[in-house]
């Protein structure tokens, strides 16, 4: 009973997890190709991955079990890593953005997640209302990339 808890509970997370990446999840119709599924096992032997779709690349979102919180790795059909994001834990990110939902949202949570291109560019983002509100290196809000 308890593993059935356990394992309902995971389920429930992954499926939250993708809902704040704002990636596509529907593992029946996600033909992820053997090379990216192989470059993920690879770099993540234990995870196990939900697959979807971000755009035209594919992404692997999966529970962090070193450090309790979510990550997304997105590839290009090759597997070559586009991006990887991470939720980040409370305080773990730039204030500018805790600042930035203290005065626009006030009485709302929400999660923030990192964004690391191939390049090494950072970002951060967070979810409201389906869409990703994006924030520069230094917890700047972004117009620029909000989508």
């Amino acid at each position: 009973m308890k593993k059935n808890s356990l394992f309902l509970l995971l389920a429930f997370w992954i499926h939250a997890a993708v809902a704040q990446t704002g990636i596509s999840s529907s593992p029946n119709t996600v033909n992820v190709p053997l090379v990216v599924k192989t470059k993920f096992s690879r770099d993540y032997p234990n995870s196990i991955p939900d697959w979807g779709l971000d755009g035209s690349y594919y992404s692997a979102v999966y529970y962090d079990q070193g450090n309790n919180l979510g990550r997304a790795v997105v590839y290009d059909k090759s597997g070559k890593v586009i991006r990887v994001d991470t939720e980040m834990s409370a305080g773990s990110y730039p204030l500018a953005i805790n600042d930035y939902y203290l005065q626009n949202y006030p009485d709302e949570g929400y999660t923030v997640w990192s964004s690391k291109d191939r390049a090494g560019m950072l970002m951060y983002y967070s979810t409201r209302q389906g869409k990703k509100i994006w924030f520069d290196k230094n917890g700047k809000h972004s117009a620029k990339k909000n989508s």
